[in-house]
């Protein structure tokens, strides 16, 4: 129970839920980054870029028959249209490169994003375990506390968890909401990643109409999409970020009231524990992962889809 009672103390003072998520979508982005230069992701890419550089031809060739059928056509229209076209064609053929591009930027503003977000989130005049931890102002690691914790009560058997029952279910209760918010991240990482390498194949036959009609073209759309598909990942990351900031902040107003005075011991975590304290943490975590499904709409917002 003292490992459980630790881990929850920290997932409510040290942000540690957030590292975690950064961590994965560490990873999840560095096989993104090894599979948009992967050769078979290259050959597929030639295929549609081949459909695509047809359906181009054909519709540039409707577009300009349903011209001269209208009467509409001129030298300056025709000329317009073909340079439209050839830019087009352009693209097509850098596309991936284009791509990558886009994904170094989104990618970009994510880790300027993690290197605030994962850096210490101790705050100033709280202390953590005094006279146990050799330096209060920073969060202990569990084997400086583990002794404490054990001479507290808090043991791994049935009776400690009897006599301290309530400790355990405000202990518990937290814990459960911060790890739902920390499996819908990485649910929501995990099937954007999929999406980001799905978007990449087709994206050569969704960018054929590209000029239709300007910037609100079907080709801008879909690239607008990717984008907003790649920057998703930094708007998780920010919304378990701005979680964070403010359950610890709101966990440092508790403790700098009465009775804490701006301590945490083992004599008081578990008056920090209780559900006065508990449920408002909750309610954060809960609004948390809400936000974390609406992610990809923050992203659209963002890029303006």
């Amino acid at each position: 129970m003292a490992k459980m009672i630790y881990d929850t103390l920290k997932l409510l003072m040290s942000g540690s839920v957030t590292n975690d998520v950064a961590n994965f979508i560490k990873s999840v982005i560095n096989a993104l980054q090894t599979l948009m230069s992967d050769d078979q992701v290259a050959i597929l890419l030639g295929v549609f870029t081949g459909i695509a550089g047809s359906l181009m031809t054909i519709y540039l060739f409707m577009d300009l028959l349903d011209k001269a059928s209208k009467d509409m056509i001129t030298l300056e229209k025709l000329i317009t249209t073909f340079i439209k076209w050839f830019v087009a064609m352009v693209i097509l053929i850098y596309l991936q490169d284009l791509l990558v591009a886009m994904f170094k930027v989104a990618m970009g503003m994510y880790s300027m994003l993690e290197n605030s977000s994962v850096k210490s989130t101790q705050q100033m005049g709280i202390q953590y375990f005094p006279g146990v931890n050799p330096d209060p102002s920073k969060w202990p690691a569990y084997d400086v506390v583990k002794e404490s914790f054990e001479g507290a009560g808090y043991k791994n058997s049935a009776s400690a968890v009897a006599k301290k029952i309530s400790v355990f279910i405000g202990a518990l209760i937290p814990m459960a909401a911060m790890y739902i918010g920390k499996i819908a991240a990485f649910l929501m990482a995990a099937s954007n990643a999929v999406i980001v390498v799905v978007r990449t194949i087709f994206a050569p036959v969704g960018i054929v109409q590209m000029f239709d009609e300007g910037q609100r073209s079907a080709g801008v759309r879909y690239l607008k999409k990717f984008f907003a598909e790649a920057l998703t990942f930094a708007v998780i990351l920010g919304i378990l970020f701005a979680a964070s900031k403010l359950q610890s902040a709101l966990m440092v107003n508790i403790l700098s009231g009465k009775p804490f005075e701006g301590k945490l011991t083992v004599d008081n975590m578990d008056s920090v524990l209780g559900i006065k304290h508990c449920v408002p943490i909750i309610v954060i975590q809960l609004a948390a992962t809400g936000g974390i499904f609406k992610a990809n709409q923050i992203a659209n917002d963002i890029v303006g889809v």
